[in-house]
C-alpha cells in the first residue's frame, strides 16, 4: 500500500455477507492489519475466538458489550493509525454512530476513510451462517434469526458516508479483482 497516506478500511454488512472473508483478503493483499469485532469481542470475555459463549454461560452480546467491543476496536484502530499504519475494521457497522466514529478517528490522525459494504443475497447468507454453525470454527456466533434483527437495526449509510463507499457483491465470481480495483482508485 502506498504511504501517501494512511487508511481506515471499515467493513461494513450483516451477518453472512463476506465481511471477514473480505476483510482477511484486503489484509493479506494490501499487508495491513486487520480486527475483527468477534475475536475482540471473545477476548474482552477471556474467551478464545472459536469459543461458543453460550457453552461458557455468557452473554457477551449485551448493549453492554457491544459498547466495550466498539470502543476496543477503536482503540485498535487508533494505535494503528498514531503509528503511521493504515488498518482495517471488521464489524457489522450497522449503527450511524459507530461509523462516525471511525469517520473522526481518520479525520483525526489524517487518514482516508472507506467503508467497504459487503452485500450478498439473503439465501446466500444464510447458508454461510449455517456452515460456519455447522463446522463450528469461526468466531461468529452470528445465527439465521440474526439476519433479521440486523435489517431493522440496520441504518442506512448518509450521503457523506456513500462519497468514501465500496460496495462489494461477495457471491460475484471476481468480486476480489473488482474490489481491489476501486480500493486502488482511492489510495493510489
Amino acid at each position: 500500500m502506498k504511504k501517501r497516506n494512511t487508511c481506515l478500511i471499515c467493513l461494513q454488512g450483516l451477518s453472512g455477507s463476506g465481511k471477514t472473508t473480505v476483510a482477511n483478503f484486503l489484509a493479506s493483499t494490501l499487508n495491513i492489519p486487520v480486527y475483527h469485532s468477534d475475536v475482540e469481542r471473545k477476548k474482552l470475555f477471556g474467551l478464545s475466538p472459536t469459543e461458543n459463549s453460550s457453552l461458557a454461560n455468557l452473554d457477551i452480546y449485551t448493549k453492554e458489550a457491544t459498547i466495550r467491543t466498539f470502543q476496543k476496536l477503536y482503540e485498535l484502530a487508533f494505535e494503528e493509525l498514531s503509528a503511521q499504519q493504515s488498518v482495517l475494521v471488521d464489524a457489522a457497522f450497522l449503527r450511524h454512530h459507530e461509523r462516525l466514529r471511525m469517520q473522526q478517528l481518520a479525520r483525526d490522525t489524517g487518514a482516508l476513510f472507506l467503508i467497504v459494504k459487503c452485500q450478498a443475497g439473503q439465501q446466500i447468507m444464510i447458508d454461510r451462517i449455517r456452515t460456519r454453525q455447522h463446522l463450528g470454527n469461526d468466531p461468529s456466533e452470528a445465527s439465521e434469526d440474526l439476519i433479521h434483527k440486523q435489517k431493522q437495526w440496520q441504518e442506512a449509510l448518509t450521503s457523506d458516508e456513500l462519497q468514501t463507499c465500496i460496495k462489494v457483491f461477495t457471491e460475484e465470481k471476481n468480486w476480489q479483482e473488482t474490489l481491489l480495483q476501486r480500493i486502488y482508485r482511492y489510495i493510489s
